[in-house]
C-alpha cells in the first residue's frame, strides 16, 4: 500500500510536470514571433527537409524557434505535410500561423501584366524574363493570339502553362464578343475581326476613340479603299512594331504584305495583340461616316469625311509638329 501511494504521488508529480511543460510550450507558441521587419518571402524547394525548413525560418527571423517549430510539427503530425512553394510572412506572425500557412499552400502570388498593344516579340521577351518561372523559355507566339491582361502565377510556375491561360482568355472573350457584333461588318471572321482590333489599338491609346477609329477602318473596307495605316507599315518593317524614327515617304511607298498602303483589304495577320476594347470596337463600331483620321497634336485625332477636309487637318497637324 505504501508503496502504491509512493508510485502514485510519482506519477501525480510526474503529470504536473508533464501539464506544466506543455502549457508552457503553448505559452511559447502564442508569444513566440519572428523578428523580421518587414514582409519576407521565403521559398521551399521540393525535397527539403523539416530541420531544413525550420533552421531557415529562424536565419531570416520569420520565427523566433526552430526547435519550437519542429515540435510542434511533429505533435501535430504536420511534418510531412511541408509544400514546396514561395511564401510571404509579415512582420510578428506565430509559428503556428507559419506553419498553417506551409501545409495549407498559402502560396505567394506573383503577378505578370501584359499591356495592351505589344507585339508577340515583346510579350515573349516579358514571359521569358518573368522572375520566379521554371528555366524553360518559350521560342514562338502567334501573333495576336493572346488577350493582353494582368495574370496570376505561383513560383516555379511553367511559361507554357500561363501561356495557354492567356490563350484561352481570348478564345474565351472573343467567343462571346462575336455573338454580340453589329451586322454587316465587312468581314467574315473571328481571325479578321482580330486582325482589325490590332490595328485599332496600334491607332489610338485613347478609349473613347477606339469605336470611331474602328468605323473609318469598317467604312474604307466596305467602299473597297485601302486601310492606309502607318503602323500596319512599321510593323512589316520590324516585328517590333517599333522603328525608332518617323515614318518616311519611302517606308509608305515600301512593299510588305502588311503594309496597307499598298495591299488592298486587311494585313495576313494581327500586327500587336489588341485588348478588350479595341477588340469590342471593331465588333461594334461607331456609325460615321469618316474616312480619314490625323493626329490632332493633343493625344487624340481628328476625324474627316472628304480628303479635302482631311488634307485640311494634316496641314495643321503638320504646322503643330513642326513648333
Amino acid at each position: 500500500m505504501h508503496k502504491l501511494r509512493i508510485f502514485l504521488s510519482i506519477l501525480f508529480l510526474l503529470l504536473i510536470i508533464f501539464i506544466s511543460f506543455f502549457l508552457y510550450f503553448l505559452q511559447s507558441l502564442n508569444s513566440s514571433v519572428g523578428h523580421i521587419a518587414q514582409d519576407t518571402k521565403f521559398i521551399i524547394n521540393p525535397g527539403q527537409s523539416l530541420g531544413e525548413i525550420s533552421d531557415q525560418l529562424q536565419d531570416l527571423g520569420i520565427i523566433s524557434s526552430a526547435q519550437y517549430f519542429k515540435f510542434y510539427a511533429v505533435i501535430t503530425r504536420k511534418d510531412q505535410s511541408l509544400k514546396a512553394g514561395e511564401y510571404l510572412f509579415e512582420p510578428n506572425e506565430k509559428i503556428v500561423t507559419v506553419l498553417n500557412k506551409i501545409v495549407n499552400n498559402d502560396t505567394y502570388e506573383r503577378y505578370l501584366t501584359i499591356p495592351e498593344g505589344l507585339t508577340s516579340i515583346q510579350i515573349l521577351n516579358l514571359i521569358n524574363n518573368a522572375e520566379g518561372m521554371n528555366d524553360a523559355q518559350l521560342e514562338t507566339l502567334d501573333e495576336g493570339s493572346i488577350l493582353p491582361e494582368t495574370y496570376n502565377y505561383s513560383w516555379g510556375g511553367d511559361r507554357k502553362e500561363l501561356l495557354h491561360r492567356m490563350k484561352k482568355s481570348l478564345e474565351d472573350f472573343v467567343e462571346k464578343a462575336w455573338l454580340l457584333r453589329k451586322d454587316n461588318l465587312p468581314f467574315s471572321s473571328i481571325n479578321e475581326a482580330l486582325i482589325l482590333a490590332s490595328i485599332v489599338e496600334k491607332e489610338t491609346s485613347l478609349e473613347r476613340e477606339r469605336s470611331k477609329v474602328a468605323s473609318v477602318f469598317v467604312n474604307r473596307l466596305r467602299k473597297g479603299m485601302r486601310l492606309q495605316s502607318d503602323p500596319t507599315v512599321i510593323y512589316g518593317i520590324d516585328k517590333n512594331g517599333f522603328l525608332g524614327r518617323k515614318i518616311t515617304r519611302s517606308d509608305l511607298n515600301g512593299y510588305t504584305e502588311f503594309n496597307t498602303y499598298k495591299i488592298p483589304g486587311l494585313p495576313p495577320n494581327p500586327i500587336c495583340h489588341a485588348g478588350k476594347s479595341s477588340i469590342m470596337a471593331v465588333l461594334n463600331p461607331e456609325e460615321t461616316d469618316y474616312l480619314y483620321f490625323v493626329a490632332d497634336g493633343l493625344g487624340g485625332h481628328v476625324f474627316a469625311k472628304t480628303l479635302r477636309a482631311h488634307n485640311k487637318n494634316v496641314s495643321k497637324w503638320r504646322r503643330l509638329e513642326n513648333k
